[in-house]
């Protein structure tokens, strides 16, 4: 393995680039509300904004998403519209979840597509209810992975396994830099 060292003003530079690209996304979902807004819509749509993954954008040295630190595996998952109340969740949840979202928003109350469906539906979240449920599963096997990486966020525990690395659990309640490992802490 070899390691390419940046600047600081290569680093600031690309980090800038990330978010010159979030501005233009965000002005393209502006003016889809505009739409919504001028064809007498908004009011009868959930606009959901989110993204596929991360990037570590030099956190740790590591670039891009090919990790399950926090900078890679968190995603935006925005709701608005009507029904969806304002306010944040620290509950985790994942994409697979989208799929039964969407069918709980258009009135689907049976949620099976004649296979059983991953995840679950986030609108009670979305109207700011409580969820039992604080949980993502999330797998990467694709650029640089020997093997598949997983990843398990029950609460506040993060833990990530792949066969060749030592396994990490970190406790993003008292640390949320994901600094300290503690998966041979007894507590």
């Amino acid at each position: 393995a070899s390691t390419v060292s940046l600047s600081n003003e290569e680093v600031r530079r690309a980090r800038r680039a990330y978010l010159a690209n979030v501005s233009y996304f965000d002005s393209k979902v502006g003016a889809l509300v505009k739409t919504l807004k001028d064809i007498g819509e908004l009011d009868n749509t959930v606009v959901i904004v989110t993204a596929d993954h991360g990037d570590m954008l030099g956190e740790r040295g590591l670039w891009y998403k090919m990790s399950f630190f926090e900078h890679s595996a968190r995603v935006p998952l925005i709701f608005a519209g009507p029904g969806v109340a304002q306010g944040v969740t620290g509950t985790a949840c994942s994409l697979v979840d989208l799929l039964p979202t969407f069918l709980d928003i258009a009135g689907r109350s049976d949620m099976s597509l004649g296979e059983p469906v991953d995840g679950r539906s986030l609108v009670p979240l979305a109207r700011g209810e409580d969820d039992p449920v604080d949980e993502a599963i999330g797998e990467y096997c694709a650029e640089m992975t020997p093997w598949p990486v997983y990843m398990l966020r029950r609460g506040p525990l993060k833990y990530i396994y792949c066969k060749i690395d030592p396994p990490q659990l970190y406790d993003l309640a008292k640390d949320p830099g994901e600094n300290v490992n503690v998966i041979n802490d007894s507590e």
